[in-house]
Parts: structure tokens; C-alpha cells; sequence
């Protein structure tokens, strides 16, 4: 069974093959880890200059704008609009 380009990414019995939206077939490296890690994602497109503030929140933050940085602040963001802090 093939998932769809928009449902959910984690998949309970995901493989490589199953992902047939164009931006993860350009993007590889990003297939191989949502079927080894089965975590979920999510995109997020920004204007740039809301990107550009959003990096100098995270920086200001955590001190750098690592990918694990960034990934920590969406996630208590996330965490906070669900209700969960």
C-alpha cells in the first residue's frame, strides 16, 4: 500500500519506496531517517523575514541556531499551542 503525498509521514510500516512526494525524493537523506527513526514531520515554510527573526529568537535562546536547536524550540512551541506545558 502506498502512502499518499499528504498523510501522516510515520507510517507504521514505512519504507524508503512508500514516500512519493517530490520534496522527500529530492531531499534522500531525510527518507532514510523517517523510516529508521519513525518519528513524524513537519515542514514549515516561512516568509524569510519571519524565518530570519525566528533563527535570531532560537540563537538568542539555546545559543546557537543548531538543527537541534531549532528542532527544540518548534517543539516547545508545538507543546505550548497544544496544551501540554
Amino acid at each position: 500500500m502506498k502512502v499518499a503525498d499528504s498523510e501522516w509521514m510515520a507510517y507504521f510500516d514505512l519504507k524508503a519506496e512508500d514516500i512519493t512526494h517530490q520534496y522527500f525524493q529530492k531531499e534522500g537523506y531525510m527518507v532514510v531517517a523517517m523510516v529508521a527513526d519513525r518519528m513524524g514531520r513537519v515542514v514549515l515554510l516561512l516568509p524569510q523575514e519571519d524565518y530570519q527573526k525566528f533563527l535570531s529568537v532560537v540563537r538568542n535562546r539555546f545559543g546557537n541556531i543548531y538543527a537541534s536547536s531549532v528542532n527544540g524550540a518548534l517543539v516547545e512551541a508545538v507543546q505550548e499551542w497544544m496544551g501540554k506545558k
